[in-house]
């Protein structure tokens, strides 16, 4: 006799299973907001000009400079909090 009412036991509770209401399911993906990579900056003068043979030492850091001054105030003014400036 016991046997029986186990299995009728049973039975009610995978009934009771498959009354369960699944959660909704939501199909449209959340968007995160996007990253924007911090800006890189190279100084190197091979970067910056095309023929630094004819320049000297002096121009040659006079240009990285004034670049890299131009980079950081641009940075600034976009509101990066970060930037990498690339030197040697």
């Amino acid at each position: 006799m016991k046997a029986i009412s186990t299995s009728t036991s049973a039975k009610s509770q995978s009934n009771y299973k498959e009354k369960e209401i699944p959660k909704p399911r939501s199909f449209i993906k959340e968007k995160k907001p996007k990253e924007i990579p911090p800006p890189e900056f190279d100084l190197h003068i091979e970067k910056l000009v095309k023929n630094f043979r004819s320049m000297s030492n002096y121009e040659i850091l006079t240009l990285q400079t004034e670049t890299a001054k131009r980079h950081v105030e641009f940075a600034i003014k976009t509101g990066f909090r970060k930037s990498f400036l690339f030197t040697v």
